[in-house]
């Protein structure tokens, strides 16, 4: 099911990637698979679920960090925040947000705590990228 999900998404050829309309029915039309197969733990299909939300943040910055956050979470019980492919994924995610979608954290209570468990698990494991990105989120709420 991660494959499908990655695939759909055209996370897999940014080259081929689908229009903005067919994303906005597939992240709509996907969400529930989203919320379900955030909670399974595997750390391949995390990782795959990371790369398909990484495409839709776009279409509901709120809504996809959220299931970000879900999996990375979920992702704990199969010790995905160890994988170093884990940490360049949401390594990229987390610097894009903070570029493109910084006032979400600015405004909105919930995110701001998901941000920093996110980055809080990452530390944890030993990923000097998010202990990076923590150490510089004082500039974001400036």
């Amino acid at each position: 099911m991660g494959w499908s999900i990655y695939f759909a998404s055209g996370a897999k050829d940014a080259g081929e990637r689908p229009g903005e309309q067919v994303l906005r029915r597939f992240y709509t039309e996907s969400r529930e698979v989203f919320e379900e197969l955030a909670n399974v733990g595997l750390p391949d299909l995390s990782h795959h679920l990371l790369e398909a939300l990484e495409v839709l943040v776009t279409i509901n910055p709120r809504g996809v960090f959220r299931r970000v956050s879900r999996v990375i979470r979920g992702g704990q019980k199969g010790a995905y925040e160890y994988d170093s492919l884990a940490e360049d994924v949401i390594v990229r995610i987390v610097d894009r947000y903070l570029a493109d979608h910084r006032d979400l954290f600015r405004r909105d209570e919930e995110a701001r705590q998901q941000l920093i468990q996110v980055l809080d698990t990452f530390v944890r494991a030993g990923s000097e990228g998010a202990w990076r990105l923590s150490f510089g989120l004082d500039g974001v709420f400036r």
